[in-house]
């Protein structure tokens, strides 16, 4: 990207800007945990507040700066500002109306653009970069010089605009745990109207989360702690639906977590158990814990790791959940692990696999058992008499559960679907109390729950009527 630029007016500026010179500080740290502020965020009248602070001038100060945002709801229901940060001694509020605050809590102050980086770092060098990464995604700068020249042209313009903004403040930041936005005022595209500065990008130079480090400041003691790219998660609070978290469980293994209740969504189950609250946060931790030690997550290997444990709850009994979990795997190069751990999808891992697919049932005295049903060696022919029922399903049953494994949009292309591979990599619990079969898969090749499947099967699809007639038989002939 050429240094010398295209401007839209005629005003002149200078290409390198200028900044306030900052103190040289620790530059972020992924492995590090940084203190999560402990205050408390109110919001009165449409107007946010803060106490917390023991410093009462510091905290007055902040409140009359907060008092400039409009936090009343819209339509939905929803406020209009949101706390994008709120760790290491600086809060970050950003609102809808492209009005944002960013506070250091040490001394109430606004944080400013340098104060993001560290005392040597080339600023204009890092915006540039960013801001030309960022437009560069739409067509691919570089790729084809004879179509995409003009668009490069009309690149440096926007930046050269941007830029300017920046030099004459007409900007503004909102932080996160992964990086910062820049928000330009009166912006004529939508498409370019903010930069992403992300840190990964500028590791060694990025000292936000060290920068105002001081714990003496709360009337309270800092008892919780995050992880970057966690911390925006921690400093909200789980749901009825899921229980949900990061965590190192050493120097070189990571784990994202999610339990999900779905008891309330099974049929055909004794209301008044699913009525019953479930305690997500209590069974939530005591599953993680039981997977933890039973898979021996927190050994140590030579690589660094990283870990996605996916559990689903489900109504089984009156008296007993059923539970299945999956486990993903990834190991990294230490560098491809930073990038990962800061949501850089496209981090090249040196291996991928899945640990485990197993179910358990837990009931209300929070004892598990496992379950190790194997319905192959169970029925006769089970395989096929799955398959038939499966695409006989598939074809009378508008909201057949086997639907989603394969879209299907033309008349009767459900016959060419192969379902074997579903049948073969899913697992299975037999209920014979209620006569039937609970089939369950999930699909996370791409890292997230792309695909599941989960159904309720009738044992009678694989008992052969000609047994049950034998069987009578015999029984005939006993008597």
């Amino acid at each position: 990207f050429p240094y010398t630029t295209l401007f839209r007016s005629e005003e002149v500026i200078t290409p390198y800007l200028t900044f306030r010179e900052v103190s040289k500080k620790d530059t972020i740290d992924v492995f590090k945990s940084y203190p999560i502020n402990p205050i408390k965020i109110e919001t009165k009248s449409d107007k946010i507040t803060i106490s917390g602070l023991k410093d009462r001038e510091v905290q007055k100060k902040i409140n009359d700066k907060l008092s400039i945002l409009d936090n009343s709801k819209n339509e939905y229901g929803n406020f209009n500002c949101s706390t994008t940060f709120n760790f290491s001694n600086v809060l970050s509020i950003s609102c809808s109306d492209d009005k944002s605050l960013n506070i250091n809590l040490v001394t109430g102050d606004e944080i400013e653009l340098e104060d993001i980086f560290n005392k040597d770092t080339d600023i204009y060098s890092a915006l540039l970069k960013s801001n030309y990464s960022q437009l560069c995604q739409w067509h691919g700068c570089g790729l084809d010089a004879e179509q995409n020249s003009e668009y490069e042209n009309d690149i440096e313009n926007i930046i050269a605009d941007n830029l300017r903004k920046i030099k004459n403040k007409e900007y503004s930041l909102a932080l996160y745990d992964t990086g910062v936005q820049i928000k330009y005022k009166n912006s004529d595209d939508l498409n370019f109207d903010y930069t992403s500065v992300n840190y990964y990008d500028f590791i060694d130079d990025i000292t936000i989360l060290d920068r105002f480090l001081d714990n003496s400041i709360y009337e309270e003691k800092v008892s919780s702690y995050c992880e970057v790219n966690n911390c925006e998660y921690k400093i909200k609070e789980n749901q009825d639906d899921y229980y949900m978290g990061y965590e190192y469980l050493n120097d070189k293994a990571y784990m994202y977590y999610l339990v999900s209740n779905y008891t309330k969504y099974d049929a055909g189950f004794d209301r008044k158990f699913q009525e019953e609250k479930l305690d997500i946060n209590r069974i939530g931790k005591l599953l993680i814990d039981e997977i933890i030690e039973k898979e021996n997550l927190g050994a140590k290997g030579n690589q660094y790791t990283y870990y996605a444990i996916r559990v689903n709850i489900f109504s089984y009994s009156k008296d007993k959940y059923h539970v299945c979990y999956t486990i993903t795997k990834k190991e990294f190069e230490k560098n491809e692990f930073i990038k990962y751990r800061l949501e850089f999808t496209d981090a090249k891992y040196i291996s991928r696999n899945n640990i485990s697919k197993v179910n358990m049932l837990l009931d209300k005295n929070y004892k598990i058992d496992y379950l190790d049903d194997n319905p192959k060696s169970m029925y006769h022919n089970f395989e096929n008499k799955l398959y038939n029922y499966i695409l006989n399903d598939v074809k009378t049953n508008e909201d057949s559960p086997f639907s989603s494994y394969l879209e299907c949009y033309e008349e009767s292309c459900e016959e060419s679907i192969d379902f074997h591979n579903l049948i073969d990599e899913a697992s299975y619990v037999i209920d014979k109390e209620n006569n039937r079969m609970f089939m369950y898969y999930i699909d996370d090749s791409l890292g997230v729950t792309a695909l599941e499947v989960r159904a309720f099967i009738p044992l009678d699809v694989f008992i052969d009527k000609n047994d049950v007639a034998n069987s009578n038989d015999s029984m005939s002939t006993i008597e």
